[in-house]
């Protein structure tokens, strides 16, 4: 059966309780792409592109379908807004249902944003964040925290954006919601609607992969206190690759990172550790160089250097010939819930309810008046 194209322009823990002022709509927006000099689009047999004659370049796709190509030229009238009434549309890379709208962004180039129920949208997060195959608890903690940082984004969105979150790790992975995966599927569905709150809201649900032993107070990250966002022993994430890691990076690549991020450092001889918190991780430190010195954030080094390059702010560095070699342990910010943590207590016979308490303490896993689909 043909479905039919709906098309417009645009013109540019512990007791469960019932949410009275938690709910909001049950739609996310979902920044997928941006910037994008050219779009292509490719259209099953099953969906009809008729409304869509005049948007872009359409050519057979060779699999009997439609794929249409939509460069700086395209969408004259600012962009279009597709629904694609269950049918999935592969966007460039990603596989999308919902509502797709393209449009141009201020530099003129495209931006995709994915519409989407919020439980579509939280099934495929838990298949992006976590293994499909991972323990089952630890798979329904992870949809509880998906679920409760979308809601949270979208009450808190700044009013400039017209999407609630990003498709990275700016906000929550997502790759869209057409390939459905077992574990993270039913992990959603056995959860369906279900948030931490405090004080009746929905909480910043933030996460990150490896503790390495101890998580992070937010304040020490962000300089916010949050009264469930706090510093907690975490023994279930030994076996993660990051448990414990060792770098190795040349000086003059320290040199050239540190001077796109804005500092004047020439030939990095020493760093020194000034602070660190409760967990251990660095809160300010020195980098000495032979044009003088200068204080910085640990977590301003981290984003300098490269996030991959240096997984976590809980780090040794010394000297090494012509590099520095990072002993450190743990990936991420160390907020929240540690991912290899929930996977360990999972296996150690725990409920995502004791997950999201422990790594929680004093929120409430909150039922939504009506589970948004």
């Amino acid at each position: 059966m043909t479905k039919a194209l709906t098309l417009a322009f645009a013109l540019c823990l512990g007791l469960m309780v019932s949410a009275s002022n938690a709910a909001a709509s049950d739609k996310i927006r979902v920044l997928v792409m941006d910037n994008l000099p050219g779009v292509s689009l490719d259209f099953p047999p099953e969906f009809n592109v008729k409304g869509l004659f005049g948007i872009g370049e359409k050519e057979p796709d060779g699999q009997g379908g439609v794929r249409m190509l939509l460069s700086a030229n395209s969408c004259p009238g600012g962009g279009v807004r597709i629904n694609t009434d269950g049918v999935v549309i592969n966007v460039n890379r990603y596989k999308l249902t919902g509502v797709i709208e393209i449009k141009k962004n201020r530099k003129g180039l495209f931006r995709i944003i994915n519409e989407l129920g919020l439980e579509d949208y939280t099934r495929a997060v838990v298949g992006e964040e976590m293994g499909a195959n991972w323990p089952l608890e630890a798979l329904k903690a992870q949809a509880v925290l998906a679920r409760t940082y979308a809601m949270y984004s979208e009450q808190n969105r700044c009013a400039t954006h017209d999407y609630d979150l990003c498709a990275t790790v700016k906000s929550q992975m997502f790759g869209g919601d057409a390939v459905e995966k077992e574990g993270p599927a039913l992990a959603a569905k056995e959860t369906e609607g279900e948030i931490l709150t405090y004080d009746g809201a929905p909480i910043d649900a933030v996460y990150h992969s490896t503790c390495g032993g101890m998580t992070e107070d937010a304040y020490d990250v962000w300089g916010r206190k949050y009264p469930y966002l706090v510093s907690r022993e975490c023994r279930y994430c030994a076996d993660s690759p990051y448990s414990k890691w060792k770098r190795r990076i040349k000086i003059s690549v320290l040199d050239d990172s540190l001077r796109r991020a804005g500092y004047t450092i020439e030939g990095l001889r020493a760093i020194q550790v000034l602070e660190r918190s409760r967990s251990m991780r660095i809160k300010t430190l020195r980098i000495i160089g032979e044009s003088g010195s200068v204080v910085m954030k640990g977590t301003d080094f981290r984003k300098a250097v490269g996030y991959s390059a240096i997984p976590s702010t809980a780090f040794e560095a010394h000297r090494d010939g012509d590099s520095f070699v990072f002993i450190g342990r743990g990936s991420g910010h160390g907020v929240g819930m540690c991912q290899y943590g929930a996977r360990g207590m999972a296996l150690a016979g725990k409920n995502y309810r004791e997950i999201l308490e422990y790594y929680y303490p004093g929120a409430t896993l909150t039922k939504l008046p009506e589970g948004p689909k």
